[in-house]
């Protein structure tokens, strides 16, 4: 029998948080394509926006959400057509690049500074949100909701009982 700490697989909820701090829940494998610029994905409701999104990682086990195993807070930007603005994701990336050198580069005599660092200081402004506790709790509250019994059962594939006596 696998524990909590063991998960069969992980699943990645993302909700989208409003001004009005309203949480919505959004597929993963659309939140996927945007990422990968995906000209047929968009959101159009976001156009010309910068979107709070929360992307969290969970242990799944027999169906269930067990434990949460990262929570990241990430700003998004879209441009007009509602798709991720190429010019902010070219400097996310380009400040990512710098503070992996940097972290490659870091010896025990010069280690790396950590949040102090100019980059990871700038990465933190631009691309990352910091929700209050209150609504942080209640987004990992939503990400480990169990599956309803509605979507666990499909009426259409229930087997026949064995005739074998």
């Amino acid at each position: 029998m696998r524990s909590k700490l063991n998960p069969e697989r992980f699943v990645r909820r993302i909700f989208v948080v409003d001004e009005a701090e309203l949480i919505r829940r959004i597929p993963s494998a659309r939140f996927d394509r945007l990422r990968k610029y995906d000209s047929a994905t968009s959101f159009p409701e976001f156009a010309g926006q910068a979107v709070q999104f929360a992307v969290i990682d969970i242990g799944w086990h027999r169906g269930w959400p067990t434990e949460i195993y990262s929570h990241d807070n990430e700003l998004l930007y879209f441009d007009r057509y509602g798709r991720l603005d190429l010019k902010r994701e070219a400097e996310r990336q380009r400040l990512g690049d710098r503070i992996m050198d940097a972290i490659h580069r870091s010896t025990k005599r010069r280690p790396f500074v950590g949040l102090s660092h100019p980059a990871n200081r700038r990465y933190a402004e631009l691309f990352t949100w910091k929700p209050p506790e209150a609504l942080r709790a209640e987004i990992q509250r939503l990400a480990l909701v169990p599956p309803s019994a509605a979507t666990r059962s499909r009426p259409g594939k229930r087997r026949k009982p064995s005739s074998r006596t």
